[in-house]
């Protein structure tokens, strides 16, 4: 699986800006850890903020792209006087290798990272193929 580079990489470390959301807020690049386990891999990507009905992961083309958008939450039967944290919008996307199997993926959300396991595909082994003389 490849990272796939964007405008944000040029962008300071921890969260590079890509643009500007269609709500004016600022489109960013989130972190993201990639790990490997024994049946797959697992993306770990950091979305404060954002809720699970707020997060939008679509696969085109062998190109995972994961979609996220945060807002100001006040407890209940209070008013948000003032937010400090600034909603926003996050975007990654990833190139996926034809060894992950793209019907398995599943993704969950919690405390504000997104955990996507990628499972890989089964293969079939080798195997040595005879040629006949004739």
């Amino acid at each position: 699986m490849n990272d796939e580079r964007s405008p944000a990489d040029n962008a300071p470390a921890m969260q590079g800006q890509l643009a500007e959301s269609d709500r004016g807020a600022p489109v960013l690049r989130p972190i993201a850890d990639i790990v490997e386990t024994g049946n797959g891999i697992s993306v770990q990507i950091e979305m404060p903020g954002v809720s699970p009905e707020d997060v939008d992961i679509s696969v085109d083309d062998r190109m995972l792209t994961v979609r996220g958008r945060s807002r100001a939450h006040a407890p209940e039967g209070y008013d948000l006087v003032q937010a400090e944290y600034e909603r926003s919008d996050y975007e990654r996307s990833f190139a996926l290798g034809r060894d992950i199997d793209e019907g398995s993926i599943a993704a969950e959300m919690r405390e504000g990272v997104l955990t996507l396991l990628l499972p890989m595909t089964e293969t079939t082994p080798p195997r040595k193929i005879a040629v006949k003389d004739g």
